[in-house]
């Protein structure tokens, strides 16, 4: 990148950009490959220099440290968040790190790994805690490290990193469901199908009871504010003979996704890249995982598994946008958008206005 660019990639690890530098330098990270390679690799440096226990490596990396920190470098070069450079181990973590770079798929530095030392017997090696020297690299680099963990936290995303979305963003449901109500006398909140047309609903009266009819089947509904089971109406009625008047009833439908389960047998992970969207699913020794690939946001993506027919239909609502996932291809595969009117399963998650029903007084 050269020594400006260098020097402002320091800066956005010790959180000191501002302003419309912050502005541009977050533009140039999400568009620049070569930048999101570079900040990529100095973040994971720094966790695997942070994270390795070998007490006489660190010791050695200190003594590294103070003989070649006033040496210029080409490339990582010592700032003042303490980065340790030009040593092996650095060399070593770097250069793993290069070569298994993948934008959609990026390495993952567990720190569980030991470096060997090749001139000391492994099983010799001791892990035992030096206070000078811990001491010393962590007053040193300990608001470094704040600071820059924080803004990675900020911009992992940006450069091609891998996040799994909230398990109560994974969903699964049936369709449709066993019809529900609640009644309060005035409004009627119905659950379990929104697709129902409003044509083939009437409400009757008879004396003080209300009856549903939903396609010319008839339900008795009683003044139950709770949650109950829609059942069929069992008696009889005379319904040829009815009077419509100007009361009405309001029917509400109930979003249908909103009481979903959550998916225990599906894992969500989202990889935010500037390319169009598109998917994949993984299956590791019997666990189902659904890669998403494009620019968006964690927060805004819910996927659902809908079991309907006997099939089993997957569908991710992004940021208000329907997306259908139409099989589970283990290869990268375009995200389908759709409109929420293209069919049944797809308008189940769009809105529907409550609706005015006439109250018919059924004559005796």
């Amino acid at each position: 990148m050269g020594k400006m660019g260098t020097e402002l990639i320091d800066k956005f690890f010790a959180n000191e950009l501002e302003g419309q530098e912050l502005r541009d330098f977050e533009k140039r990270l999400a568009e620049d490959e070569e930048l999101q390679k570079e900040v990529f690799i100095l973040k994971k440096l720094r966790e695997g220099i942070e994270q390795i226990e070998d007490a006489n490596l660190r010791e050695r990396i200190v003594q590294y440290e103070e003989k070649y920190d006033s040496t210029p470098t080409t490339f990582l070069r010592p700032t003042q968040i303490g980065w340790v450079s030009g040593i092996a181990a650095s060399i070593l973590i770097v250069g793993v790190i290069y070569v298994n770079f993948k934008p959609d798929a990026p390495i993952e530095l567990s720190g569980n790994e030991q470096i060997e030392d090749p001139e000391v017997p492994q099983d010799t090696i001791r892990v035992q805690p030096h206070p000078i020297e811990d001491r010393r690299l962590a007053d040193r680099d300990s608001s470094a490290i704040k600071s820059a963990n924080n803004v990675l936290k900020k911009h992992s995303l940006a450069m091609g990193g891998q996040t799994v979305i909230p398990a109560q963003q994974v969903m699964i449901l049936n369709y449709p469901q066993s019809l529900k109500y609640a009644f309060d006398g005035k409004n009627i909140a119905l659950y379990g199908d929104p697709l129902i047309p409003a044509l083939q609903m009437d409400v009757f009266k008879n004396k003080d009871n209300y009856y549903l009819s939903i396609k010319g089947n008839l339900y008795e509904i009683g003044p139950e504010k709770r949650l109950s089971q829609l059942e069929p109406f069992s008696g009889s009625l005379n319904l040829d003979s009815y009077q419509t008047t100007e009361d009405e009833l309001t029917l509400k439908f109930a979003d249908i996704i909103s009481p979903a389960d959550q998916d225990t047998n599906l894992e969500v992970k989202l990889v935010k890249t500037m390319t169009t969207p598109t998917y994949y699913f993984e299956n590791n020794q019997g666990n189902e995982s659904l890669v998403i690939i494009g620019n968006f946001d964690p927060e805004g993506v819910k996927v659902y598994t809908v079991n309907h027919v006997g099939g089993r239909y997957c569908f991710a609502l992004i940021n208000g946008d329907l997306y259908r996932i139409p099989d589970r291809s283990q290869t990268k595969q375009p995200m389908e958008r759709v409109n929420f009117s293209r069919n049944d399963l797809s308008r189940i998650f769009q809105p529907r206005q409550e609706i005015k029903l006439p109250i018919n007084i059924i004559k005796n």
